[in-house]
């Protein structure tokens, strides 16, 4: 298996998924097939699940051999600091053998003749990290759907936790209501249907449901993903929280909601 990413957007996006994965987890399995490559996980309490479709055309080359394993096990952090260190004219390079013990990351620049000439080589031991997949099923009956923007979500996420460890996610066919009541204040948001970049509700019926802030904030902490951020709700379905990574790749978690006490 080999793959090259070459241009600085798709660097940083490669770097912050991976950076958005080591605030969950330790270890993941990556998945290699011949049209794209496939991550599945769960955080390290086993409440927040998540998945990455990256499609082989998203990378500037993507080589897949019969022979070669299908599946490797990488720490998260450590290969997250290793692609972080990529300099700006760099092209990172990963690449593995049928029969390799280690995953193998070059940094690699560019030259006049076409050629590339290595920088910075790393060798990385591939982990042993057994874990079932989830069978994922694709719904399209939430009872609400919203497009936020990706900055103006985040910041909000981020100023909630100050105010209690629960929110409640409230959504009419007027306005959306996050509702956050702590020991000592109780915070409401109220965003109207016109500040939203899409918006729809199940017809002349409130959705009012609740979440663990913890968890909702850590799934909206990454606004160098995507521009936006889709977030779907449902009385019998787990929250979902959808990154449009480009050409036809994306991240997405899943949430449960919380029980009223």
């Amino acid at each position: 298996m080999r793959l090259s990413i070459k241009s600085k957007g798709k660097k940083d996006l490669f770097c912050a998924v991976f950076g958005h994965l080591k605030n969950l987890t330790n270890l993941v399995n990556i998945m290699f097939y011949n049209d794209h490559i496939y991550i599945q996980g769960m955080d390290k309490s086993h409440i927040c699940l998540f998945e990455i479709n990256m499609a082989a055309n998203w990378f500037d080359s993507y080589i897949l051999d019969d022979a070669d394993m299908k599946q490797v096990a990488i720490n998260v952090s450590i290969f997250h600091k290793i692609i972080s260190s990529v300099a700006v004219d760099e092209i990172i390079n990963i690449f593995y053998n049928a029969e390799s013990d280690n995953l193998f990351v070059d940094m690699n620049v560019l030259l006049s003749d076409g050629n590339e000439k290595n920088n910075v080589s790393y060798k990385v031991p591939l982990c042993e990290y057994d874990i079932d997949l989830l069978s994922i099923p694709e719904k399209n009956d939430y009872d609400a759907e919203i497009v936020f923007n990706s900055v103006k979500i985040c910041a909000t996420t981020l100023h909630m936790m100050s105010f209690g460890d629960t929110v409640n996610i409230i959504c009419n066919e007027d306005i959306v209501k996050f509702v956050v009541t702590g020991d000592l204040a109780e915070m409401t948001m109220n965003i109207p249907t016109e500040d939203l970049i899409e918006y729809s509700v199940i017809e002349d019926q409130e959705v009012n449901l609740l979440y663990s802030l913890n968890y909702f904030n850590k799934m909206c902490l990454s606004n160098k993903l995507s521009e936006n951020i889709e977030i779907c709700i449902g009385a019998d379905n787990p929250m979902k929280i959808k990154y449009d990574l480009g050409d036809n790749s994306k991240m997405v978690f899943y949430l449960a909601p919380k029980m009223e006490d």
